[in-house]
């Protein structure tokens, strides 16, 4: 049975939400359940979010983003788009755990059956992100203090191969 809790982080564009197993399923439009994954995006020298923003889509594929605001974002900025039915936000990083992070990556559907494939995505997105140079981490728990993350890094026997390295946040 998935487990109710109030978010109090105020930044937050939620306010309560449910857990499945290692997913965050949250309250969204229209009483809606909404799936979610997250990344988090390192790199240094940090562009802009909408240099990286361009960047991201062209590597997978996304050619029409929306600029949106909302005061639940850093500088109150964001981008959304769409892989399919795929949702995906992408702006500056702002959790507290993360604050070494450049960029926040949330991928979410309102389909509850797409769970597996919602997790294999940011999985895939990950390896990519990694292997083109970013540090990729992404969170498991979501939303939990000293959560478990997987992080994803270059595999320095195997060129072209991504490991993950099981960890708890702050990173």
């Amino acid at each position: 049975m998935p487990l109710m809790f109030w978010i109090i982080d105020s930044n937050k564009p939620y306010k309560s939400a449910l857990w499945k197993g290692n997913h965050l399923i949250k309250l969204g439009q229209e009483n809606k359940i909404k799936i979610m994954q997250q990344l988090y995006i390192k790199v240094i020298p940090a562009p802009d979010l909408a240099t990286f923003v361009k960047y991201f889509g062209d590597t997978f594929d996304i050619s029409s983003w929306e600029e949106r605001e909302s005061s639940n974002y850093v500088n109150g900025e964001y981008y959304r788009g769409f892989l399919n039915e795929l949702q995906i936000k992408v702006s500056l990083a702002d959790n507290s755990e993360f604050s070494s992070f450049t960029f926040w990556i949330v991928l979410g559907n309102y389909e509850e059956e797409s769970m597996d494939l919602l997790e294999s995505m940011a999985d895939q997105m990950a390896r990519k992100l990694t292997l083109a140079g970013y540090e990729v981490v992404r969170s498991i728990d979501i939303g939990q203090i000293n959560g478990k993350v997987l992080r994803y890094v270059k595999n320095p026997k195997v060129p072209g191969d991504v490991q993950t390295v099981e960890g708890r946040s702050p990173c």
